[in-house]
């Protein structure tokens, strides 16, 4: 009995663990600043001369793959660069360089979409579009980052 109760549950609990993320979106770092937050994160950025990546997502979300590939910018660049999130409730904020980044369709299609630029938010150094495949998605984002710091 006991084990026909556990081969009955098993498949329920694998798929409430498997897609649980998808229920919960995310929340943003303590580090990472929001648009309202602009010129201080602009200026910490020019005193540490460290780019800026501004983050287009939705922290609200209910898809897993953009939860997760949002947390993979996080987890890229916490350490290197000032991270800046946007989403579309903030568009008239947001800097015309960084708008037409977003809009490029070097951004690709799906969220999230990465602009890293310089401090003074003046140059575009690199558009990073949403990717599915994680390892294909860590792989630009470490070209972007490698790019950034040189």
């Amino acid at each position: 009995m006991k084990k026909g109760f556990l081969i009955v549950l098993f498949p329920f609990w694998t798929s409430l663990f498997l897609l649980s993320p998808v229920f919960a979106g995310f929340e943003l770092p303590y580090e990472v600043y929001r648009i309202d937050e602009l010129k201080e994160a602009q200026k910490r950025a020019r005193s540490i001369k460290q780019p800026i990546v501004f983050l287009y997502s939705d922290e609200e979300t209910n898809c897993g793959l953009t939860t997760a590939a949002s947390l993979d910018v996080f987890e890229e660049f916490k350490d290197s660069h000032i991270i800046i999130y946007v989403d579309k409730t903030v568009w008239a904020k947001i800097p015309a360089l960084v708008k037409k980044a977003v809009n490029s369709s070097e951004s690709g299609t799906f969220i999230p979409k990465s602009i890293v630029v310089d401090p003074e938010i003046t140059r575009v150094i690199s558009v990073i579009p949403y990717k599915r495949d994680p390892d294909e998605r860590l792989e630009l984002l470490r070209a972007a980052k490698e790019m950034s710091l040189r």
